[in-house]
């Protein structure tokens, strides 16, 4: 093929991306290049070919990239049940070895910010240490729901002096209690 035909095919792509039908383009280009009606036909030709392989390889390269992108924030935002648990049970170890003077980590009382160690000196207000341990039992509460530690509570349909309630249904016009 040469240069000046695939410079041409080219433009009349151009002409297709932007809805312009082919009776002007070979009015356009028979006027524009002295070429017969007949080439121009066939430059359309090959022109709508190679624009549909052209829309379709940047169709399936949109795709791959879409897919490449959602499963890459499967893979991080979504976690498994044990990495769930193990991030919970690292935030517990964290918490005991704050409160075992092991880690330096700073904490707010009232509008300052405070150090916990000062120099070789743990210091670390009750305060402080009830809430790492509240929070701690946090964590060990949810860790237990994930494990289904907790049974499922069982509540009685009782009437207000304790007494099992009859259960009454409507079946084919008839009341049956149970």
């Amino acid at each position: 093929m040469k240069a000046s035909k695939q410079i041409i095919i080219d433009a009349i792509i151009k002409e297709i991306e932007q809805g312009t039908t082919r009776s002007k383009v070979i009015a356009k280009y028979c006027k524009k290049l002295q070429k017969s009606e007949r080439t121009i036909d066939s430059y359309w030709k090959i022109a709508n070919i190679q624009q549909k392989e052209r829309q379709e390889k940047a169709s399936k390269a949109a795709d791959e990239v879409y897919i490449e992108t959602k499963a890459e924030a499967v893979k991080t935002v979504l976690k498994s049940k044990l990495e769930k648990q193990i991030e919970l049970q690292n935030e517990i170890n964290l918490i005991d070895q704050q409160i075992n003077g092991e880690v330096e980590f700073t904490f707010v009382v009232g509008n300052k910010v405070n150090k916990s160690h000062n120099g070789d000196v743990f210091m670390l207000p009750v305060q402080i240490q009830n809430e790492l341990r509240a929070r701690k039992l946090q964590y060990y509460a949810e860790l237990n729901k994930m494990n289904g530690d907790y049974a499922p509570t069982k509540v009685a349909n009782t009437d207000k002096d304790g007494n099992d309630v009859k259960q009454v249904i409507i079946i084919g016009g008839k009341e049956v209690q149970f």
